[in-house]
């Protein structure tokens, strides 16, 4: 089976959202990094159900793929910058030293990396669940030891997710993560 990536997908924003809203903690930095991660997912299925339809489809081409990943993590960015409580000049966004049509151009180029880098590294094997796994409990400690609870929870979320996926999918490996789930795995750990 293709698409294994919606119900891990699903189950982790389900629940960081219960955990966040129970600790009346839901900020628009979580509900932001949501939304990239629901953006790159529905792209991925877009080009997964593509890829269904006819056995010699190589899904979406991949100039308008790229085309809504960066309109999508374009609306990310805007959105951290105009409804966030960010100081004068937001890291993200530019300063003196990153003028912003740099800061802009290298922030995306990491969003868009990091979702197709985890893109190409899909399979059976569970390689791209593992190294999620791992790299997104780092990144959870790292924000709550920071004092980010929104980001440390959504992270610690992630990571399990990615852990279930990559217990539930051992050996013999059996279903594949496809697209909406490495795209929306990849979007959330820039997202972090």
């Amino acid at each position: 089976p293709s698409m294994g990536g919606i119900p891990m997908l699903l189950g982790t924003l389900l629940a960081a959202l219960i955990f966040l809203a129970v600790a009346d903690c839901l900020t628009v930095q979580f509900w932001a990094c949501a939304l990239l991660v629901v953006g790159f997912a529905l792209v991925g299925l877009a080009d997964d159900a593509r890829k269904l339809g006819n056995v010699k489809s190589k899904g979406i081409l991949a100039r308008y793929r790229i085309l809504a990943e960066i309109l999508i993590a374009g609306a990310f960015l805007y959105l951290l910058q105009t409804r966030t409580e960010a100081p004068e000049h937001p890291w993200w966004m530019g300063s003196a030293a990153w003028p912003l049509g740099i800061a802009v151009a290298f922030r995306l180029f990491v969003i868009l990396g990091s979702g197709n880098a985890l893109n190409l590294t899909d399979g059976l094997d569970g390689l791209a669940a593992g190294l999620t796994a791992i790299a997104s409990v780092a990144l959870g400690a790292i924000c709550l030891w920071m004092g980010s609870l929104e980001l440390g929870v959504w992270a610690m979320a992630l990571g399990g997710g990615a852990a279930g996926f990559l217990i539930l999918n051992a050996k013999p490996a059996s279903i594949w993560m496809g697209d909406v789930g490495s795209l929306g795995l990849g979007a959330a750990l820039a997202s972090i």
